[in-house]
């Protein structure tokens, strides 16, 4: 595997640009730190960097995380210091998405939940979930995976792993093949202790993991959280303001209300679940002089203001709630709308 300190500060700089770690997952970082054996003042020593949380809602430098991460891994002397960091992130320390994760219809819905969760706390991540007959494939990938260290994808397939196993209930899940690119580590035992009826490869062209379809379809037997009840306690303002509006306005925002944690909003989904065509939601929207976009950025502008006022809700969560996939574009919005950053409003409050 190629080094990071074969690199040039530019090529690292180009590498990474656009990439960035939530708040939330770099003062967990830091938290684990001494829970998993490491001193805090030997990795500052070692990476010639003092090593303090930062407030929520920033996001840090890729490469200043990259940086304790390989210091951890060096002065650990460990090769599977990713597994113990992912068993660090517990659904209980995802807060809101862990709820909602735990709390859906059944599996394949929560599906969705992790990969976009993820994505927003880290940017570059890469997931994709696909199903052949009677099983499952997840392939996953951060990249540029070439300098990448095999803990942190490692990191990444354990959270899932973890996620999944305590969802379904089942003292092991039904994994017939797990892949990964890198050559063969040092703790490949893990895997043939753990997973001893799956095939373990490494080496290969793509990381992914093979399960059994099935679980995914198993009905939740527990009350379901609906990610709705998040957002209706912020949703009095604006519900308030469009009592005056067309009864089509007044459906289309509530109907964006719904789905818009669940990051399904698009006026062609919306369309469908009214029995009509996209093209008629365009013509009646426009007739009232408005549009599905006008309206989708009003409710998150107003909204945004509301949940940021509340004290329980992280900026990732704000984010996933207002129904963004990754972190960067609900930031460019925020600026645009107040003319401040989501972090910096919250700290002007």
């Amino acid at each position: 595997m190629v080094m990071i300190d074969s690199f040039s500060k530019t090529d690292i700089k180009f590498l990474f640009t656009g990439f960035s770690i939530s708040s939330l997952f770099y003062n967990f970082l830091l938290e684990t730190i001494p829970k998993i054996g490491v001193d805090k003042k030997v990795l500052e020593a070692y990476i010639h960097q003092k090593i303090e949380p930062v407030p929520n809602g920033e996001r840090v430098s890729f490469i200043k995380t990259f940086r304790i991460w390989n210091g951890i891994e060096k002065v650990s002397n460990r090769s599977d210091i990713g597994l113990l960091i992912a068993d660090q992130f517990t659904l209980e320390k995802a807060g809101i998405i862990g709820k909602l994760f735990i709390g859906t219809n059944n599996l394949r819905e929560s599906v969705d939940i992790i990969k976009r969760f993820l994505t927003l706390m880290i940017s570059n991540i890469s997931i994709r979930y696909e199903e052949l007959d009677d099983e499952v494939l997840f392939y996953f990938d951060i990249v540029p995976r070439f300098i990448m260290p095999f803990s942190i994808i490692e990191c990444y397939a354990k959270i899932c792993h973890n996620w999944v196993k305590e969802y379904s209930g089942l003292s092991s899940l039904p994994i017939v093949e797990i892949n990964f690119f890198p050559p063969k580590p040092k703790h490949f035992e893990y895997y043939t202790s753990k997973f001893p009826d799956a095939k373990v490869s490494f080496s290969e062209l793509e990381n992914f993991i093979v399960l059994k379809k099935d679980i995914f379809y198993k009905k939740n037997m527990s009350n379901p959280i609906v990610s709705y009840d998040y957002i209706l306690k912020h949703a009095k303002k604006i519900k308030s303001n469009l009592l005056n509006s067309s009864q089509c306005t007044r459906k289309i925002v509530n109907q964006i209300l719904i789905d818009m944690p669940k990051g399904e909003c698009a006026i062609y989904s919306i369309a469908e679940k009214f029995h009509i065509s996209a093209s008629t939601v365009k013509r009646r929207l426009r007739s009232e002089q408005t549009s599905f976009k006008k309206l989708l950025e009003y409710t998150r502008k107003e909204l945004s203001i509301s949940m940021l006022k509340d004290k329980n809700l992280t900026c990732e969560e704000v984010s996933y709630l207002l129904g963004y996939s990754e972190y960067s574009p609900f930031f460019r919005a925020f600026k645009k709308w107040y003319h401040c950053s989501p972090s910096k409003y919250r700290e002007n409050l």
